[in-house]
């Protein structure tokens, strides 16, 4: 029987593997391409990537975040990105045990880190990723029962309608469009995994950051790219916290609330 600090170790490799693949979605997904092939290349010269140069974490600070072949500087959200899955999944593990529930939060997870990146550099959120996770969390739930089902589907149309309610009006007031339809769909997709309270409470806390954010930008006067906020790495930090520590929060909101 493996001892916990093994099971720790075991679920850090697995998540920064897992990390690795959720590299390939951030740069392939906005592009249109396949995830599968070609292999794994260098953006810039375009030479396939040997297998010990792309061991997750590892080949990063071994290469000193340059490729081997060409020696142009490897983005640093590589490493990050297998570092914060590496993370989440050893919590995950953490709360949850090896479980169908830790699976089927980790489903979200993950799909809300791609979610984040690509939000914040293309400032797009994928339908393609919102899909997947939702058929995945769908197929997930038909099987073990994860998470009742009154409440997922209940969560998905609150948390829908109040975001596109939110939406229109916030296009009415400004003129503009003031938040995506994205962010609507990603506002469901939470409700689903999550209920809709600890949904609601998730994209709350998400405001704030990004309310806090924004402030600190004007503080040192500079302009969001664009004028464009990212909500999708505010909304996700809200997730991960609800999630680890969310049971306790939740009450003392809805406390406070009502």
């Amino acid at each position: 029987m493996m001892t916990p600090v093994i099971m720790y170790a075991y679920a850090f490799m697995v998540g920064a593997v897992f990390g690795s693949f959720l590299n390939v979605c951030i740069y392939r997904i906005p592009k249109g391409q396949s995830l599968i092939r070609p292999a794994s290349q260098c953006p810039y010269c375009h030479t396939k990537i040997k297998f010990y140069h792309n061991i997750p974490l590892l080949s990063y600070l071994f290469l000193k975040g340059k490729c081997a072949y060409c020696g142009h500087k490897i983005a640093s959200r590589y490493f990050w990105v297998e570092l914060c899955t590496a993370l989440l999944t050893v919590l995950t593990y953490s709360k949850f045990g090896l479980s169908w529930q830790m699976a089927f939060n980790l489903i979200l997870l993950y799909a809300l880190i791609v979610t984040a990146f690509v939000d914040y550099a293309e400032q797009i959120i994928p339908n393609k990723v919102l899909l997947t996770v939702l058929i995945a969390g769908l197929l997930l739930n038909v099987s073990f029962r994860v998470f009742p089902w009154k409440e997922a589907f209940l969560g998905l149309l609150v948390s829908g309608v109040v975001f596109l309610v939110v939406a229109l009006v916030g296009t009415r007031v400004f003129k503009k469009e003031s938040m995506g339809m994205g962010d609507v769909k990603l506002a469901a997709v939470l409700g689903f995994f999550l209920g809709w309270q600890m949904a609601l409470l998730s994209l709350y806390i998400g405001f704030v950051l990004a309310l806090l954010f924004f402030i600190s930008l004007k503080f040192i006067d500079k302009q969001p790219k664009n004028n464009y906020i990212p909500m999708a790495p505010f909304f996700s930090i809200g997730v991960v916290i609800l999630i680890f520590w969310g049971q306790s929060l939740n009450t003392l909101y809805w406390k406070l609330v009502l």
